[in-house]
């Protein structure tokens, strides 16, 4: 895996700013936009730009912290039957229909 794919991003909706936000926490602030795609591409860029910029200058980029399935990975997630018993318990991740 390329390590600037290693560096999680989202574009979220700011009610507050009334325009899209990319965030890269462990790369970057953050970024703003109209048009949700081009921002995502923008910030994809821009990570890019950050890695290269840490490589031509022999330094070590920050530690990666921000992998939110981590948490959850790994931990039981129990199966419900319709009258709320549980079925099962299983590893992983898995959506309960």
């Amino acid at each position: 895996m390329r390590v600037e794919d290693q560096h999680h991003r989202w574009v979220e909706w700011s009610d507050e700013d009334q325009v899209y936000i990319g965030k890269c926490p462990d790369s970057i602030s953050g970024m703003h936009g109209e048009n949700p795609v081009q921002l995502y591409a923008d910030l994809c860029e821009t990570i890019e730009d950050v890695v290269a910029h840490f490589e031509r200058s022999n330094r070590a980029l920050p530690p990666i912290r921000i992998r939110p399935m981590q948490e959850v990975w790994n931990q039981p997630l129990y199966r419900v039957r319709p009258n709320g018993r549980p079925m099962s318990a299983s590893f992983g991740l898995e959506i309960n229909r």
